[in-house]
């Protein structure tokens, strides 16, 4: 029993190491630009720890690393995922409130950037009717001046 409880021992501190190694690998990448190698570390991680730590720190790395300002392939939708995954299946990690303000901040980008989009649309939109007035009133100022040509 004692050997048993010392290979599961062993086993649980082999799997901290290798996170350990993971983290530093993930933040050598993200420090490189390298955001998909970076996500690819963090995500062994959260394979290791499905309801412990450091999963829920590798979750959050994760979710800042779609949220990255440099990073060519951000997607708040899946930071924002990462984030709520935190709550869900780490409910005690030291993390929930830094957690809980990052998911507020995603979900308010995600919706103006809807917002943003919507607008987009309704300029492009107002802008066809404009030049489409425009036409008429060209149209219009054409076929004045043809009626009624100056002398």
């Amino acid at each position: 029993m004692i050997l048993n409880g010392g290979c599961a021992t062993t086993a649980n501190l082999q799997k901290r190491w290798q996170a350990r190694k993971n983290l530093e690998l993930a933040e050598k990448l993200i420090s490189k630009g390298d955001y998909a190698g970076a996500l690819k570390e963090n995500r062994q991680i959260v394979r290791l720890f499905p309801s412990e730590p450091p999963g829920d720190s590798a979750l959050l790395y994760v979710g800042l690393i779609w949220a990255h300002p440099d990073n060519p392939q951000k997607n708040y939708a899946k930071a924002l995922e990462a984030f709520q995954l935190i709550q869900r299946d780490y409910p005690q990690s030291e993390l929930k409130e830094e957690v809980s303000v990052w998911s507020d901040v995603m979900e308010k980008l995600i919706r103006y950037e809807g917002n943003i989009d919507d607008l987009e649309k309704t300029v492009t939109e107002l802008k066809n009717r404009l030049n489409t007035l425009k036409e008429i009133d060209i149209g219009i100022e054409k076929k004045r001046r043809e009626d009624f040509p100056l002398k």
